[in-house]
């Protein structure tokens, strides 16, 4: 924690070390606030969402079978809706974490049918 930190925010410096090193705390709060604070963000706050949204470690969760996620991977496109570019970014990386899910993933605009 920088010295020069809130003196309230330096209170909660070993909670924010220990989500730090949970690597769903770090993606869904750190880096979350991170984006929202640093000024870089300020010019296209809509890219830094997407930016954030295409990071999510769900290559890490046990997705269900290619059947069974095609309703969820349908919803999670829809939070891409402003971002199609950022959608391609985190398909390319379920499709290689998940390669059974491919057709699923071009079924919802996530990577194109030509990457079957």
């Amino acid at each position: 924690m920088p010295t020069a930190a809130p003196r309230a925010l330096r209170q909660f410096a070993p909670q924010i070390e220990a989500a730090a090193r949970m690597p769903f705390a770090r993606w869904a709060i750190l880096d979350a606030l991170t984006l929202a604070w640093q000024p870089s963000t300020q010019r296209d706050p809509t890219a830094a969402v997407a930016q954030w949204l295409a990071s999510a470690p769900l290559e890490r969760l046990p997705l269900p079978s290619a059947g069974a996620c095609a309703a969820q991977l349908g919803t999670l496109a829809r939070f891409f809706d402003f971002d199609p570019a950022a959608r391609r970014v985190l398909g390319a990386r379920l499709a290689q974490a998940r390669p059974d899910i491919a057709a699923v993933l071009a079924a919802h605009d996530f990577i194109s049918r030509g990457d079957l």
